[in-house]
């Protein structure tokens, strides 16, 4: 019920029966001229295995997008949906808002627990906490044990 407030603070939140949700499609698109550097020297498709959440409320022109993904056209779908399930919208995954002095980083992926052994998922989770706090992320690079995408 708070979804209209949280958006304005977040920039996109739930919006009642308007929001669905169902199983993430593959692969995603990461946006190209992120200048925020936390999608820096990814491909431009990700395949990242979690759960989706479409038609959420809030202005997706007052966010920096960074990546998106196309959604099923059912709610709540029990796989991965196939590219002719697709809708055809690019709903955002990853977006940064900033109000202020304040900045967010969101993620729509993160929902499963497995999806934290996932080293390009916490890349991009600890960069964009970095990018939050206005830190390096250097400090970071021990807890993702990965050397793909670090410098």
């Amino acid at each position: 019920k708070k979804g209209p407030e949280v958006s304005k603070r977040f920039g996109l939140a739930w919006a009642g029966g308007k929001t669905k949700w169902g199983v993430l499609p593959v692969p995603s698109k990461v946006q190209p001229g992120s200048a925020h550097g936390i999608f820096k020297r990814f491909p431009k498709e990700i395949t990242l295995v979690d759960e989706h959440y479409w038609g959420l409320g809030g202005n997706t022109h007052q966010i920096t997008v960074l990546a998106t993904s196309q959604a099923a056209t059912v709610n709540g779908s029990k796989g991965p949906p196939k590219r002719g399930q697709w809708d055809g919208v690019e709903w955002p995954l990853f977006w940064t808002n900033e109000l202020g002095e304040g900045r967010v980083f969101c993620s729509i992926p993160g929902h499963n627990l497995f999806t934290f052994n996932d080293p390009f998922f916490r890349i991009i989770l600890l960069r964009g906490m970095a990018w939050a706090m206005r830190e390096p992320f250097d400090p970071f690079i021990p807890i993702v044990t990965h050397n793909a995408l670090l410098k």
